[in-house]
């Protein structure tokens, strides 16, 4: 991913002005730690003690009836904060380029977010564009919306962190290796035949929200700091360069291991 992609969809065109109010429960907001979590270090960072639960995938990327049985972990202060100020803005960019049988009532809160927000509702007034994509192996014109994807990337990191101990009860070390990427359709077709190595596991696999975020993960067999993953979220977004090269991503993925896997 470069530092600023673009996300396409029919929906970007729906007014930002929008007075629609979201009551639900905010992103990055703790719970109260269970005694079956007390004394655990945090899954995110690896190194300090759990102050309270977390949810994986932060509530407000969900409609209000879509939020139950959510992926939890325990997380510290830090870690919590620091993941909830990317969740702020992710939240309000991201349903834009939805896709998904829920995309239009998954946007009715974001003008709500954005009216809290108004640096970053600027930047989408501003950004706004128009570009070709491809759709159904047509090319269609569709509206734009910037999107950082750094700010992606590194909540993806902290995502990959949680499922990993949600799942199998492993806690990444803080010096491991951790790629996330975007991939075309031919980068996804390479990144499957990779995932069904046979020195995985058969891994897991969950749609959570009706479409809104769908991942599978496979762990190694051996090493279980080997994790390679694939999320498709709100139903694909589409997202290419600044420049406009014609390419898009739709599917995020993201591999960890052991640091000696970088040298």
């Amino acid at each position: 991913m470069s530092s600023t992609d673009r996300i396409s969809g029919s929906l970007i065109d729906r007014q930002l002005s929008d007075s629609s109010a979201d009551k639900g429960n905010v992103s990055g907001a703790s719970i109260k730690m269970g005694k079956k979590y007390k004394g655990k270090t945090c899954v995110y960072c690896g190194n300090a003690l759990a102050t309270s639960m977390d949810h994986v995938f932060a509530r407000e990327f969900f409609l209000r009836g879509d939020r139950q049985n959510l992926p939890q972990v325990p997380a510290c202060d830090g870690c919590n904060n620091g993941k909830s100020q990317l969740e702020h803005y992710l939240t309000a960019v991201l349903p834009f380029g939805g896709r998904h049988s829920t995309a239009k009532a998954n946007l009715e809160p974001v003008p709500n977010r954005l009216s809290k927000n108004l640096k970053v509702r600027k930047r989408l007034y501003v950004g706004w564009g128009k570009s070709w994509s491809k759709e159904s192996g047509v090319y269609v014109l569709s509206s734009t919306q910037p999107v950082d994807n750094k700010q992606l990337e590194r909540l993806i990191s902290f995502i990959v962190r949680g499922l990993a101990w949600f799942h199998w009860q492993t806690l990444m070390p803080p010096n491991h290796y951790l790629k996330v990427m975007a991939l075309t359709e031919s980068g996804d077709r390479a990144f499957e035949k990779l995932m069904s190595h046979p020195d995985l596991h058969t891994g897991v696999e969950c749609d959570l929200g009706r479409g809104t975020v769908v991942y599978k993960g496979k762990q190694g067999l051996d090493q279980p700091e080997i994790t390679l993953w694939r999320f498709l979220m709100y139903g694909g977004l589409k997202f290419s360069d600044e420049e406009d090269s014609g390419e898009s991503a739709s599917v995020i993925c993201a591999m960890t291991g052991p640091a000696v896997m970088m040298k």
